[in-house]
């Protein structure tokens, strides 16, 4: 902390204010009510930096813009924040503490960066008779709140076809596109305009610009689909966050079938060609990988656990109808003893699929790489450590078996032998490697299924004393 240099308190106020080499302190005053204008400075507990917080106190600070149109941005330094956990710090979004909470905090509960959506933030600070901590320090910023930009498509050539939301080309057609923005909250706090923004255009669905400015005019070079967003970014760097979800669809080479013509011809003379029928080749747009959330598998008899996905990018009631087209659904486990797992699949609209199921051949096989040691789990035996997962994929075109079979052989198909992230040696111990394996049930049981919507897997632990996410 650099030396502080103090400047007495104006006591009508009743504010300590510091200034350490031109950066003002803003102390809190126990046990009392105060008001900050300020977009820079530091604020901290009452004790700064030379002592810890007061006891019994409930002490108020309401810190404001002094910038039109801003809001204040409070940063809080992990490093230095200290708050026991019988005392808090709560914070509300305006002038008062009858304003919204936005959240209460202490050593239980930290928090970085708290933004305003109003001109003020209020802090208060309550704190007990007993424990202490030395508080905090805080950077004292403001910012102008983002105002909503709902990107369109102001003009098309070729026509948008609804319902789905596409486009149809021959292949050689230009694409003409034209885009504009929706403003609805223009001029609350600054001026945007389609001419003041910024237009970048993704127009392979692969997340990185294609093209900047206010059109498109191109030729797409593929016969496929394309997926097409446009990204508005106003003067504020504020960006539209809706998806377009546009479909460009350029067309392949169709097959003719029953083709008839008369082979000789003379100059100048006419010739008629038939066909029984022309057949267009079809085209796949892969989806791409859709990741859930990491969720622990602790220790516990008869529990279930689940993920979820929620697609949105198909057409409106689309169904699985090939199994081909469902790649593979893959998880990235890492568990002590698969003997006691059930794994399932559930589409959006209910159908089910269990891809292992228990009882099963596994027992003691080890699933990637965990941390079979119950002195690493969960209190009170230790801090939880997380082992290594491996991918394991389920496919109608697998390489390995059902993960039963595959584990049920005696000797073991497959042992190795590593070192966990406990740093604890596995010496010889059996596993299933990464891959694709069959299903329990049939994947062909998700055929029908729509494809918009929650997709689930939820393992289940059927018995005691095993771990893993």
């Amino acid at each position: 902390m650099n030396k502080i240099l103090c400047i007495p308190a104006v006591l009508s106020i009743l504010l300590n204010v510091c200034s350490s080499f031109g950066q003002t302190l803003y102390p809190m005053t126990p046990n009392a009510s105060v008001t900050i204008t300020s977009c820079e400075g530091l604020f901290m507990d009452d004790g700064a930096s030379t002592s810890n917080y007061a006891a019994n106190q409930t002490s108020i600070v309401t810190i404001c813009s002094s910038n039109a149109g801003a809001s204040p941005m409070i940063t809080f330094n992990l490093a230095l924040f200290d708050i026991h956990t019988s005392d808090i710090l709560n914070v509300y979004d305006g002038p008062s503490t009858a304003s919204i909470l936005i959240g209460a905090y202490n050593n239980g509960a930290t928090v970085q960066t708290i933004q305003g959506n109003n001109d003020c933030l209020t802090f208060e600070f309550i704190s007990d008779g007993t424990n202490g901590g030395t508080g905090w320090e805080a950077l004292i910023e403001c910012f102008v709140p983002c105002q909503d930009i709902i990107s369109v498509i102001g003009l098309a050539n070729p026509t948008i076809i609804n319902p789905g939301n596409e486009i149809h080309l021959c292949q050689g057609d230009s694409l003409h596109l034209l885009g504009s923005g929706i403003y609805p909250q223009n001029n609350t706090n600054y001026t945007q305009s389609d001419v003041l923004n910024t237009f970048e255009w993704d127009i392979d669905d692969d997340g990185l610009i294609d093209v900047t400015g206010l059109n498109i005019d191109t030729v797409l070079p593929d016969p496929q689909g394309y997926r097409i967003n446009l990204i508005i970014t106003d003067t504020n760097n504020c960006a539209s966050q809706n998806f377009l979800d546009l479909r460009a669809m350029v067309s392949t080479n169709p097959n003719f079938y029953g083709l008839a013509f008369d082979d000789t011809i003379c100059f100048l003379e006419t010739n008629t060609i038939s066909i029984d029928s022309a057949v267009s080749n079809p085209w796949y747009e892969p989806y791409g990988n859709t990741v859930a959330d990491t969720v622990e598998l602790p220790d516990g008899a008869g529990l279930s656990y689940s993920s979820t996905v929620s697609l949105s990018n198909f057409s409106p009631g689309q169904t699985l109808t090939n199994i081909n087209d469902l790649t593979e659904i893959c998880l990235n486990l890492e568990h002590s003893y698969m003997g006691d797992l059930q794994i399932e699949i559930t589409c959006p609209t209910g159908q089910s699929v269990i891809l292992l199921e228990y009882p099963n051949g596994g027992n003691g096989t080890f699933l990637g790489e965990p941390v079979d040691n119950d002195a690493f789990q969960a209190p009170p035996n230790g801090p939880y450590i997380q082992g290594l997962g491996y991918d394991y994929c389920f496919s109608s075109a697998p390489t390995y078996g059902t993960m039963d079979a595959e584990a049920s052989a005696f000797p073991a198909n497959y042992t190795y032998s590593y070192t966990d992230n406990a740093g604890v040696p596995v010496v010889n111990q059996a596993y299933l490697p990464s891959g694709s394996y069959a299903s329990q049930n049939p994947l062909t049981a998700l055929l029908g299924c729509e494809l918009n919507g929650n997709w689930s897997i939820s393992v289940s632990i059927m018995a005691l004393y095993s771990h893993g996410t």
